[in-house]
């Protein structure tokens, strides 16, 4: 049902599907809709918290990874924004927490290990040693969530690839040793 709302939603106003659009779009009944969901607001709240997984999802092998930090940067920026690409049509009705990467506990565990990663880079000269790690893994953070949020205001994917790039200028520019 939650692919059928996605699909409904890219194409039409919220106010313009109805739960029996989405319930024979996902070819179930309309009663078999109510079995998961209240309402559409709670349905809303599945895609939005599907979403924050498909970010937390796309960024876990990323984090394992023992590339360079900014490297694994690099990697997780593009991941996120393919992520949020993918539901940028309904991006606006998921809800502003729903745009923030660490509003969750993944989303905060994996800003806590990039903090750490900083200061195992710091320890090994690849990170100016003035950097304040929880400081700069906050600044990332809030650098994810502005580039997620910037689908939003985007209208052209040449726009959306500029903020990309000027995001990772803008941290590479953070972490120069």
């Amino acid at each position: 049902m939650l692919a059928a709302a996605r699909t409904l939603l890219k194409n039409r106003h919220i106010e313009d599907v109805t739960i029996p659009h989405i319930a024979t779009t996902a070819g179930v009944a309309v009663g078999t809709f109510y079995l998961y969901f209240k309402s559409k607001t709670e349905l809303l709240d599945a895609l939005s918290m599907q979403f924050r997984a498909d970010m937390v999802a796309a960024a876990e092998p990323i984090l394992k990874d023992p590339r360079p930090l900014r490297e694994l940067l690099e990697s997780l920026f593009e991941q996120i924004q393919e992520v949020a690409t993918n539901y940028r049509e309904i991006l606006h009705l998921l809800g502003g927490e729903a745009l923030y990467y660490t509003d969750h506990a993944d989303g905060r565990a994996h800003i806590e290990h990039i903090r750490t990663r900083i200061e195992q880079e710091q320890v090994a000269g690849l990170v100016s040693p003035t950097l304040h790690p929880a400081i700069a893994a906050d600044l990332i953070d809030s650098l994810l969530g502005r580039m997620v949020r910037g689908h939003l205001r985007s209208t052209s994917p040449q726009e959306i690839e500029a903020y990309y790039h000027q995001t990772l200028s803008l941290i590479y520019y953070l972490l120069k040793p």
